[in-house]
Protein backbone atom coordinates (compact mmCIF):
# COMPACT_ATOMS: atom_id res chain seq x y z
CA UNK A 1 0.00 0.00 0.00
CA UNK A 2 1.19 3.22 -0.40
CA UNK A 3 1.54 6.46 1.89
CA UNK A 4 1.52 9.44 -0.36
CA UNK A 5 1.45 12.44 1.53
CA UNK A 6 0.02 15.70 0.95
CA UNK A 7 3.13 18.07 1.64
CA UNK A 8 3.32 20.64 -0.76
CA UNK A 9 6.79 22.16 0.05
CA UNK A 10 8.22 18.16 -0.63
CA UNK A 11 6.07 18.15 -3.61
CA UNK A 12 7.00 21.02 -5.56
CA UNK A 13 11.39 20.39 -4.78
CA UNK A 14 10.68 16.82 -6.06
CA UNK A 15 9.18 18.15 -9.44
CA UNK A 16 11.73 20.92 -9.58
CA UNK A 17 14.22 18.46 -8.43
CA UNK A 18 13.31 15.89 -11.59
CA UNK A 19 12.58 18.40 -13.77
CA UNK A 20 16.40 19.91 -13.67
CA UNK A 21 17.49 15.96 -13.78
CA UNK A 22 15.63 15.50 -16.47
CA UNK A 23 16.76 18.52 -18.56
CA UNK A 24 20.75 17.90 -17.65
CA UNK A 25 20.06 14.43 -19.02
CA UNK A 26 20.54 15.45 -22.81
CA UNK A 27 23.88 16.82 -21.75
CA UNK A 28 25.08 13.53 -20.06
CA UNK A 29 24.08 11.69 -22.95
CA UNK A 30 25.72 14.08 -25.34
CA UNK A 31 29.04 13.81 -23.30
CA UNK A 32 28.68 10.05 -23.08
CA UNK A 33 27.56 9.96 -27.31
CA UNK A 34 31.51 11.57 -27.69
CA UNK A 35 33.19 8.53 -25.97
CA UNK A 36 34.10 6.29 -28.24
CA UNK A 37 31.68 3.42 -27.78
CA UNK A 38 32.14 -0.78 -27.34
CA UNK A 39 32.94 -1.09 -30.83
CA UNK A 40 35.14 2.59 -31.32
CA UNK A 41 32.19 4.27 -33.23
CA UNK A 42 30.60 7.66 -31.36
CA UNK A 43 26.83 7.02 -31.11
CA UNK A 44 23.94 8.68 -32.04
CA UNK A 45 21.88 10.36 -29.81
CA UNK A 46 18.14 10.55 -30.26
CA UNK A 47 16.15 13.84 -29.06
CA UNK A 48 14.49 12.90 -26.27
CA UNK A 49 14.23 16.07 -23.96
CA UNK A 50 10.53 16.40 -23.16
CA UNK A 51 9.88 12.85 -22.01
CA UNK A 52 12.97 13.23 -19.14
CA UNK A 53 11.68 16.48 -18.33
CA UNK A 54 8.31 15.05 -17.96
CA UNK A 55 9.25 11.45 -16.46
CA UNK A 56 11.48 13.41 -14.27
CA UNK A 57 9.45 15.87 -13.01
CA UNK A 58 6.81 13.04 -12.48
CA UNK A 59 8.69 11.28 -10.61
CA UNK A 60 10.08 13.66 -8.11
CA UNK A 61 6.87 14.39 -7.29
CA UNK A 62 5.94 11.15 -6.10
CA UNK A 63 9.10 10.60 -4.68
CA UNK A 64 8.31 14.12 -2.84
CA UNK A 65 4.80 13.11 -2.22
CA UNK A 66 6.01 9.22 -0.81
CA UNK A 67 8.44 10.45 1.70
CA UNK A 68 7.23 14.40 2.74
CA UNK A 69 9.74 16.87 4.67
CA UNK A 70 11.12 13.71 5.93
CA UNK A 71 14.83 12.15 6.90
CA UNK A 72 14.43 9.96 3.82
CA UNK A 73 13.60 12.73 1.59
CA UNK A 74 16.86 13.71 0.57
CA UNK A 75 18.61 10.56 -0.02
CA UNK A 76 15.45 9.02 -2.59
CA UNK A 77 15.26 12.75 -3.92
CA UNK A 78 19.01 12.03 -4.97
CA UNK A 79 17.81 8.90 -6.94
CA UNK A 80 15.29 10.59 -8.28
CA UNK A 81 17.73 12.68 -9.45
CA UNK A 82 20.44 10.05 -10.94
CA UNK A 83 17.49 8.06 -12.57
CA UNK A 84 17.22 10.94 -15.28
CA UNK A 85 20.78 11.11 -16.62
CA UNK A 86 21.66 8.01 -16.79
CA UNK A 87 18.02 6.19 -18.07
CA UNK A 88 18.72 8.68 -21.24
CA UNK A 89 22.59 8.02 -21.87
CA UNK A 90 21.74 4.30 -21.57
CA UNK A 91 19.40 4.20 -23.89
CA UNK A 92 20.89 6.55 -26.28
CA UNK A 93 24.39 5.39 -26.08
CA UNK A 94 23.99 1.72 -24.43
CA UNK A 95 26.24 3.21 -21.75
CA UNK A 96 26.51 4.13 -18.30
CA UNK A 97 28.69 6.84 -17.73
CA UNK A 98 31.10 6.20 -14.56
CA UNK A 99 31.78 9.81 -13.67
CA UNK A 100 27.71 9.80 -12.68
CA UNK A 101 27.96 6.24 -11.25
CA UNK A 102 30.51 5.46 -9.56
CA UNK A 103 30.28 9.13 -7.02
CA UNK A 104 26.65 7.82 -6.53
CA UNK A 105 27.52 5.05 -4.20
CA UNK A 106 29.22 7.16 -1.26
CA UNK A 107 26.61 10.08 -1.91
CA UNK A 108 24.08 7.11 -1.88
CA UNK A 109 25.27 5.53 1.32
CA UNK A 110 25.69 8.87 3.18
CA UNK A 111 22.41 10.27 2.54
CA UNK A 112 21.05 6.41 3.27
CA UNK A 113 22.72 6.63 6.47
CA UNK A 114 21.86 9.94 7.86
CA UNK A 115 18.16 8.63 7.23
CA UNK A 116 19.01 6.18 9.40
CA UNK A 117 20.26 7.82 12.03
CA UNK A 118 17.57 10.07 12.31
CA UNK A 119 14.76 7.79 12.39
CA UNK A 120 16.94 5.22 14.75
CA UNK A 121 16.76 2.50 12.35
CA UNK A 122 20.35 1.35 11.62
CA UNK A 123 18.82 -2.19 10.85
CA UNK A 124 17.41 -0.62 7.34
CA UNK A 125 21.65 0.84 6.86
CA UNK A 126 22.32 -2.58 6.82
CA UNK A 127 19.97 -4.70 5.10
CA UNK A 128 20.69 -1.97 2.35
CA UNK A 129 24.20 -2.97 2.18
CA UNK A 130 23.00 -6.11 2.13
CA UNK A 131 20.45 -6.06 -0.63
CA UNK A 132 23.16 -3.40 -2.73
CA UNK A 133 25.64 -6.64 -2.68
CA UNK A 134 23.68 -9.60 -3.13
CA UNK A 135 21.82 -7.67 -6.39
CA UNK A 136 25.82 -6.83 -7.19
CA UNK A 137 26.93 -10.65 -7.19
CA UNK A 138 24.24 -12.26 -9.16
CA UNK A 139 24.19 -9.49 -11.97
CA UNK A 140 27.98 -9.80 -11.83
CA UNK A 141 27.78 -14.23 -11.96
CA UNK A 142 25.10 -13.29 -14.82
CA UNK A 143 27.40 -10.67 -16.98
CA UNK A 144 30.45 -13.29 -16.23
CA UNK A 145 28.68 -16.78 -17.29
CA UNK A 146 26.91 -15.20 -20.19
CA UNK A 147 28.84 -12.39 -22.03
CA UNK A 148 26.67 -9.78 -23.86
CA UNK A 149 23.52 -10.75 -21.84
CA UNK A 150 24.34 -7.68 -19.21
CA UNK A 151 26.81 -4.57 -19.34
CA UNK A 152 29.09 -3.86 -16.38
CA UNK A 153 27.48 -0.65 -15.88
CA UNK A 154 23.90 -2.46 -15.26
CA UNK A 155 26.02 -4.96 -12.59
CA UNK A 156 27.27 -1.26 -11.07
CA UNK A 157 23.54 -0.01 -11.25
CA UNK A 158 22.23 -2.78 -9.74
CA UNK A 159 24.36 -2.68 -6.92
CA UNK A 160 23.20 0.90 -6.16
CA UNK A 161 19.38 0.28 -7.06
CA UNK A 162 19.82 -2.35 -4.72
CA UNK A 163 20.55 -0.12 -1.47
CA UNK A 164 18.14 1.98 -1.99
CA UNK A 165 15.45 -0.57 -2.82
CA UNK A 166 16.82 -2.46 0.45
CA UNK A 167 16.23 0.00 2.50
CA UNK A 168 12.64 -0.30 2.78
CA UNK A 169 12.62 -3.64 2.54
CA UNK A 170 13.03 -7.00 1.00
CA UNK A 171 9.86 -7.23 -0.55
CA UNK A 172 10.47 -3.38 -1.80
CA UNK A 173 12.95 -5.15 -3.82
CA UNK A 174 11.71 -8.02 -5.08
CA UNK A 175 8.67 -5.38 -6.00
CA UNK A 176 11.34 -3.44 -7.82
CA UNK A 177 13.19 -6.34 -9.52
CA UNK A 178 9.79 -7.64 -10.71
CA UNK A 179 8.66 -4.05 -12.00
CA UNK A 180 11.70 -3.83 -13.53
CA UNK A 181 12.28 -6.88 -15.64
CA UNK A 182 8.95 -7.45 -16.62
CA UNK A 183 9.04 -3.67 -18.11
CA UNK A 184 12.37 -4.78 -19.70
CA UNK A 185 10.36 -8.07 -21.14
CA UNK A 186 7.59 -5.49 -22.43
CA UNK A 187 9.60 -3.41 -23.97
CA UNK A 188 11.06 -6.33 -25.98
CA UNK A 189 7.91 -8.02 -27.45
CA UNK A 190 7.02 -4.69 -28.17
CA UNK A 191 9.56 -4.05 -30.37
CA UNK A 192 10.17 -7.46 -32.10
CA UNK A 193 5.82 -7.10 -32.62
CA UNK A 194 6.41 -3.62 -34.07
CA UNK A 195 9.57 -4.97 -36.35
CA UNK A 196 8.34 -7.92 -37.33
CA UNK A 197 11.93 -9.80 -35.90
CA UNK A 198 13.93 -9.95 -32.98
CA UNK A 199 16.55 -7.28 -32.87
CA UNK A 200 20.13 -8.13 -32.51
CA UNK A 201 20.79 -5.30 -30.63
CA UNK A 202 21.49 -5.27 -26.81
CA UNK A 203 18.58 -4.32 -24.64
CA UNK A 204 19.70 -1.33 -22.18
CA UNK A 205 18.78 -2.50 -18.89
CA UNK A 206 18.97 0.76 -17.09
CA UNK A 207 16.02 2.62 -18.12
CA UNK A 208 13.91 -0.39 -17.19
CA UNK A 209 15.70 -0.90 -13.46
CA UNK A 210 15.41 3.25 -12.52
CA UNK A 211 11.85 2.81 -13.85
CA UNK A 212 11.12 -0.68 -11.67
CA UNK A 213 13.48 1.30 -8.89
CA UNK A 214 11.53 4.56 -8.64
CA UNK A 215 7.91 2.94 -9.13
CA UNK A 216 9.08 0.21 -6.11
CA UNK A 217 9.92 3.18 -4.11
CA UNK A 218 6.75 5.08 -4.49
CA UNK A 219 4.85 1.92 -4.03
CA UNK A 220 6.31 1.04 -0.91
Amino acid sequence: MTHLTTSAPAITLGACVGLAAGLYARRVARCTAREPGPDGARQAMPTCDLLAAILGAGFGALVGARFGLSACLPAYLYLAALAPPLAVADATTRRLPNRILLPAYPIGAALLAFAAWRVGETSALWRAVTAGTVLYVVFLAVALAAPGALGFGDVKLSGLVGGFLGFLGWSTLLRGMTIAFVSAAVYVVTRAVAWHRLSGQALPLGPALLFGTLLAVVLS
